[in-house]
């Protein structure tokens, strides 16, 4: 009888087992398939890997991230329904942030709809507090939307596993609630640690979940309603090089900038051009510290340097890969990209930005980082028009609290701070590692390694019956 058990358990490690995998949002490219996390992967020889992609994507899909084990499946991108309009709306009004809350007087200043907007006060404020109200919209979400195109390929493949790598990406959301309508098992990521603060509550709750860090973890409990045993902490896997790959040497990168490795560098960092329309200002301004500046413009935004006459001593550097013309959040970054965006903090002097996230990627290799919040050469624009109001999102908060970079208010501001840090690098340094440790959580290149033993142990418990 003992052998016999042995015979069975054996014959279900054998078995060929089918992961489902989303990538739909531009970044989880560098964040999952670029890093450990597909390549550990990939190396289970009883595991099938379907990686499910944009369509007129993946041929760079392909070619980039191939394996034995690995296979394609282009989805066609889809106009949002009025369902997914529906839910998604109260998803956002369900979560009482201050990021959601400016959101919601952005959207007011644009349509001046009162009546959505007193709505989505009460949803917040009144409603929205309810665990039993935003139970009954993820009910009803599950009962009402449908993606009919997703049946075939759980009727084709029968995945044990669905990683969905993005809880808030609108595909990510239909394949989740596929996925629970057939009662086959679930993870999930949040992608990034302004999402829940930013986007409101989930709309599929995932099996189990995957996050970055301890601060992602307890949002998820306290605005998500998700139990803390179900949550996995990782640390972020892009990351993993940045802390153990080798960086070019200093010549042969600024061989490739046209620029002087005996000088300074400041990394500029544009917000996009459908946030901020002042960096071209912003360059102008940064020409009096008479520095080298790289100007690494955001992939996925487009982003017109208006007013700005770039010298030899500026480079504009455009990663990644664009699909489509004129299309937003359209680029995909390889392993190439993420190793690039590593050496060129690494020999950054100082780094200048508009966006929070960036400023962590800075703290990895203890670069100083000066934040604009204020409006170029404006003054006195009004608060939900002003760059001031961003100081006030969740993220953003808890990103000043740590001291991990300094808020520039004004053009002086801007100026003093940069020549500062030029001048004494090592300042706030201690800051800027409490910022990487608080975010990253652990910072042994290993997160990667993490997540993808994570997936394992699923399909493993899955195998045993557990």
């Amino acid at each position: 009888m003992q052998l016999k058990v042995v015979a069975t358990r054996i014959g279900h490690i054998k078995k060929m087992k089918t992961i489902f995998l989303t990538s739909f949002n531009p970044f989880i490219a560098r964040n999952i398939l670029a890093t450990d996390v597909l390549r550990i992967l990939k190396e289970c020889s009883d595991l099938k890997i379907v990686v499910f992609v944009p369509d007129y994507k993946i041929d760079w899909f392909k070619k980039n991230f191939s394996g034995l084990n690995v296979v394609f499946e282009g989805i066609m991108s889809q106009k949002i329904s009025r369902t997914d309009v529906i839910f998604t709306y109260l998803a956002s009004s369900l979560l009482d942030s201050k990021t959601l809350a400016i959101h919601k007087r952005e959207e007011l200043a644009k349509d001046h709809n009162y009546f959505k907007f007193a709505a989505s006060w009460a949803l917040r404020k009144i409603i929205g507090r309810a665990k039993t109200f935003r139970w009954l919209v993820r009910l009803l979400d599950s009962k009402f939307s449908f993606r009919l195109e997703l049946k075939k390929y759980f009727d084709s493949y029968k995945p044990d596993l669905l990683f969905a790598t993005d809880v808030y990406h609108n595909d990510d959301v239909h394949f989740l609630l596929e996925a629970q309508r057939r009662c086959v098992s679930t993870i999930g990521m949040i992608r990034s640690w302004d999402n829940i603060t930013n986007k409101g509550i989930f709309r599929a709750k995932p099996d189990q979940l995957i996050v970055h860090n301890e601060t992602i973890r307890d949002e998820a409990v306290q605005f998500n309603d998700f139990n803390s045993e179900k949550i996995f902490v990782s640390g972020i896997p892009q990351y993993d090089d940045f802390v153990k790959g080798q960086r070019m040497e200093r010549a042969e990168f600024f061989a490739k900038l046209g620029l002087d490795p005996a000088k300074k560098l400041i990394m500029y960092s544009p917000f996009g051009g459908r946030f901020y329309k002042y960096d071209g200002e912003i360059l102008e301004i940064l020409k009096e510290l008479g520095e080298q500046v790289l100007v690494r413009m955001p992939p996925n935004d487009k982003t017109e340097l208006i007013g700005f006459q770039p010298t030899k001593l500026f480079y504009i550097d455009q990663s990644g890969h664009k699909f489509q013309k004129d299309t937003l959040r359209d680029v995909e970054l390889n392993q190439q990209d993420m190793r690039w965006l590593g050496d060129s903090l690494y020999h950054t002097d100082v780094l200048v930005a508009c966006g929070a996230s960036i400023a962590i990627d800075a703290a990895l290799f203890n670069k100083p980082s000066v934040f604009i919040y204020f409006d170029g050469l404006e003054e006195d624009l009004p608060y939900m028009k002003s760059a001031r109001r961003w100081l006030d999102f969740d993220h953003a908060r808890k990103l000043r609290d740590l001291g991990g970079s300094v808020s520039a208010m004004s053009k002086k501001e801007l100026l003093e701070f940069v020549g500062s840090f030029l001048r004494n690098p090592a300042k706030d340094q201690e800051k800027r590692r409490a910022l990487a440790e608080k975010q990253c959580w652990k910072l042994d290149g290993r997160s990667g390694h993490r997540i993808a033993e994570f997936i394992l142990a699923r399909i493993d418990l899955q195998r045993f019956g557990g």
